[in-house]
């Protein structure tokens, strides 16, 4: 019932996995920190015979590094976005949860209120009724006295 609350007051489902996707697009192959690329950097060995192509791989490991370096930045920004929409996805969750049970006390009340009121009202119906039958009585009564004293 939470889930299908949450579900319905944020537009969050937490039966798809949001996370797994958001993971899949941040350690994508090809954004320079997917598994492979990572292991490819760290398991390279250096097998340089000449100065240049020394300079022109520790260029592209620099760059290599910017571009991770500035992805974990944004990754980093994700996350901290991430858990603050979380807190106050779960701020707004308590405080409407915590204003449907205030409201489903008060409607508890008002319902043993009523019903009070109909069991009063049945009483009050009942006593209506007897005293209606005592009036019938008492009037038949009286139009049988009226017709004895006519005829006499």
């Amino acid at each position: 019932k939470t889930r299908d609350m949450l579900k319905e007051l944020s537009g969050v489902d937490v039966n798809t996995s949001d996370s797994l996707k958001l993971a899949g697009q941040i350690f994508g192959v090809g954004t320079g920190i997917s598994d492979d690329e990572v292991r490819k950097i760290l398991n390279a060995k250096a097998s340089i015979t000449n100065k240049w192509e020394l300079k022109k791989q520790l260029e592209e490991r620099s760059q290599t590094v910017k571009v991770l370096k500035s992805t974990l930045h944004q990754l980093m920004k994700g996350k901290n976005k991430h858990v603050t929409s979380t807190i106050e996805t779960e701020k707004t969750t308590k405080r409407s949860w915590a204003k449907a049970v205030h409201i489903a006390k008060e409607c508890d009340g008002e319902r043993q209120k009523l019903k009070e009121s109909i069991k009063e009202k049945e009483v009050e119906g009942t006593t209506m009724k007897e005293e209606k039958k005592d009036k019938i009585r008492e009037l038949n009564s009286s139009q049988e006295k009226v017709s004895n004293l006519e005829s006499e």
